[in-house]
């Protein structure tokens, strides 16, 4: 359901790349206040060459590799970074992401590539002699619309009091909106008025069965943890390795990968789907690459790589349902 709504006061989604074989991709960006540094986590085992280009800031060229959405951005705005963006563009030699982070002042820097295995990369950007003093952003007039449904999030954006924008979704007192610009983050319910008197129903499990049942509860408990690559919890998740552990805390051991948690699981239909049921979408890799667990209402729950970190997403997001690759279930009911 889609309401439209208005934000009223001030408060305290990168979204999955494309499913295109070959292409590396920007799957996170995560900013240290206490380290003053900046991680770019990027897909495949070797980190992609780094050019240093001019602009405000520090302002990078990372070839070879893509982001969703484009531009995807941040405002920390204290004192020290006030944004962090990156957008994409294609050259004639395939693609590349233009990443700038805008500094209060022109500090010194470092950056270093990492290897974090087979599947994962790393770029690392420490300020050096970082000697201001931190100050909170201007928030007067304004409503942070942050990045996961908890108050300590790191801001998407900031925006002018009663911008209307549409609700998606609703967990844990915060309601999922949609920006004008396209772009997702969440807003605390106290900081919303509905334009219309239509409630919003959050989805409900019913009477699915105790051990299904059990599944659901056990996913909603870690909404709002951060997408860690290759997490298992409890402070940070990957796709699978969520999956993994709601089902381990229920006795069903599944495989460790999205692809072999497809591979081993009864195929259903997706319109047999049923709450504790797995959702499994192509995104940044062919075939199996991303998975879910079906909480019903149109919904799945998953770790989305990105800050929106473990979170409830509808199935009827044009990203997601165009990306769609399969259902099955570890159930024998």
């Amino acid at each position: 359901m889609r309401i439209a709504l208005l934000l009223l006061a001030a408060a305290c989604c990168v979204s999955p790349p494309t499913a295109l074989a070959g292409d590396a991709w920007l799957a996170a960006v995560r900013y240290d206040q206490a380290e003053n540094a900046v991680y770019l986590d990027t897909t495949g085992p070797t980190p992609p060459a780094v050019e240093i280009v001019g602009g405000a800031g520090i302002s990078l060229a990372l070839e070879g590799l893509r982001v969703r959405p484009s531009p995807y951005s941040l405002a920390p705005a204290d004192g020290v970074i006030e944004t962090i963006t990156a957008s994409e563009e294609k050259t004639q030699h395939g693609w590349r992401v233009l990443f700038e982070i805008t500094t209060a002042a022109a500090f010194p820097y470092e950056i270093e590539t990492r290897s974090l295995g087979e599947d994962a990369s790393q770029i690392y950007v420490q300020l050096k002699e970082v000697d201001v003093e931190r100050t909170k952003p201007d928030t007067s007039g304004k409503v942070a619309v942050l990045t996961r449904p908890t108050a300590d999030a790191p801001p998407v954006a900031y925006l002018e009091y009663h911008t209307l924008v549409a609700i998606i979704g609703r967990e844990q007192g915060y309601y999922m909106v949609r920006l004008p610009d396209d772009r997702i983050g969440w807003v605390p319910e106290k900081n919303v008025r509905l334009e219309d008197e239509t409630e919003y129903e959050p989805a409900d499990v019913g009477d699915v069965g105790e051990l299904r049942a059990d599944v659901i509860a056990s996913g909603k408990k870690y909404l709002g943890k951060p997408y860690v690559w290759g997490g298992t919890g409890p402070d940070g998740f990957d796709c699978s390795g969520l999956m993994q552990t709601i089902f381990a805390e229920n006795g069903i051991g599944i495989p460790r990968g999205a692809k072999d948690q497809y591979k081993e699981a009864r195929k259903i239909k997706r319109d047999e789907l049923w709450p504790g049921d797995l959702i499994f979408f192509e995104t940044y890799a062919k075939g199996v690459s991303h998975v879910g667990i079906w909480v019903g209402d149109g919904k799945f729950l998953h770790a989305e790589s990105s800050d929106a970190g473990v979170t409830i997403t509808p199935i009827s997001i044009p990203y997601w349902d165009n990306r769609y690759y399969g259902a099955a279930t570890y159930f024998d009911d």
